[in-house]
């Protein structure tokens, strides 16, 4: 019987793990053939086997023929389909690519956002509030002058190019210039 290999290498697999007892039901009860388990799923197998062979296959078997000889007439339609399952399949990987990105993507920023918050609860526990409440004021003040530095940097580079798309010299001075 086809289905008595797998179940006995599970049974075998499961001997580490199960107590002997556990194991001994198994082997009875799943490994015997003439148990009720195997004898139903033999019955169960051949009532499928006798339906695919004589009910369901006479009924396809026309159909099939048509399918096979269009296919074999017309070979355009097999590259058709093989190049569009081939972009379906491409579709697939890239969109699991794509979530799998957008996930650990999500994942790092939460993990920021709340190692920042953990600092931040940290550093007042610590520290007391006032002390980190002036602390925070300090460094948020100091980004805030990084940011406003690089965005004049990029203002003045913005009009700088907008003179000379316009025909006019560009400036002398500033960063980077001569």
């Amino acid at each position: 019987m086809a289905t008595l290999l797998p179940l006995s290498y599970l049974v075998h697999l499961l001997g580490g793990v199960l107590p002997p007892s556990a194991i001994k039901f198994l082997e009875t009860h799943l490994l015997d053939p003439s148990s009720p388990f195997n004898t139903a799923l033999s019955k169960s197998y051949s009532l499928l086997s006798d339906f695919i062979t004589y009910q369901l296959w006479p009924v396809l078997e026309p159909s099939m023929d048509t399918a096979a000889k269009c296919l074999h007439d017309s070979p355009q339609i097999v590259s058709v389909a093989i190049l569009l399952g081939a972009i379906f399949v491409i579709v697939q990987i890239m969109s699991f690519v794509n979530r799998v990105i957008r996930f650990w993507t999500m994942m790092a920023i939460r993990l920021v956002f709340w190692s920042a918050i953990g600092l931040l609860v940290s550093m007042a526990w610590q520290r007391g509030l006032e002390q980190s409440v002036r602390d925070v004021i300090v460094m948020g003040s100091t980004v805030y002058g990084w940011v406003e530095g690089v965005v004049g940097v990029w203002v003045r580079e913005y009009e700088a190019h907008q003179r000379a798309s316009q025909g006019q010299p560009r400036s002398k001075g500033g960063y980077g210039r001569y």
